[in-house]
């Protein structure tokens, strides 16, 4: 998004920047610990590309618990008027984590009205363990809080999303137990062909899978991210 006007009005991105939602997925506004949403845009109607292809860069997600945060942060487009140029651009900030309650998680972060929806992402390891929901003044000691990807509904909806039986494959996740959900991706295109039922799908993130593999199966093999290279 480009620097708002000194007023405060929005500067729309070029046309070329600009994607359709698809919101076949759940929505929830249930307050703390189930205040989530899930969709993905379509290709840019000029450049037929997805946002992942044309910025090179996506958020991984993971469990809390696996990356075990002790700072994160929040990236979004919130309300300012400090200056009103900055209102509604993309702007960020890290804080320390606090940690979690079943389906929600606490940290304190600069954040403002208007940065729900934003990804909580481990400074560390880059991965998104939430979704920001709840800004910190109007919470018991300001810290901030969101949906964390322990949701079960959250995280059943994200693994399903392309539809069918879905295995995931990533070798830079940061999960250290790995099973081929999307919150702990199989590292190695080859133990997902291995794990995987006829006719299933294998979502493989982008990047160099230097492995020899056989598919004597009927699979599916997407790259949604970017490309991938599979071989020796």
């Amino acid at each position: 998004m480009p620097t708002s006007t000194v007023s405060g009005d929005v500067v729309f991105s070029d046309a070329d920047d600009q994607y359709p939602i698809d919101r076949r997925a759940g929505f929830h506004n249930n307050n703390l610990g189930d205040d989530w949403g899930v969709f993905s845009v379509l290709p840019n109607s000029n450049t037929d590309l997805l946002p992942a292809y044309v910025q090179g860069v996506f958020y991984r997600v993971a469990l809390p618990d696996d990356v075990s945060p002790s700072t994160v942060r929040v990236t979004g487009y919130g309300i300012d008027d400090t200056p009103l140029e900055r209102n509604r651009i993309l702007q960020t900030h890290a804080g320390a984590y606090l940690g979690a309650a079943d389906t929600w998680i606490s940290y304190t972060v600069d954040t403002e009205s208007g940065n729900s929806g934003s990804p909580v992402i481990d400074t560390a390891t880059r991965a998104s363990i939430g979704i920001h929901t709840y800004s910190g003044c109007a919470n018991p000691g300001g810290a901030n809080k969101g949906t964390s990807f322990e949701h079960d509904d959250l995280a059943s909806t994200l693994h399903s999303f392309p539809g069918g039986i879905v295995s995931y494959v990533d070798n830079d996740h940061p999960a250290p137990t790995v099973s081929g959900y999307v919150l702990r991706p199989w590292p190695t295109v080859g133990l997902a062909v291995y794990f995987a039922a006829g006719g299933e799908t294998i979502s493989i993130v982008k990047g160099s899978y230097d492995e020899a593999i056989t598919i004597t199966k009927a699979l599916t093999l997407m790259a949604p991210v970017g490309t991938v290279t599979i071989g020796l």
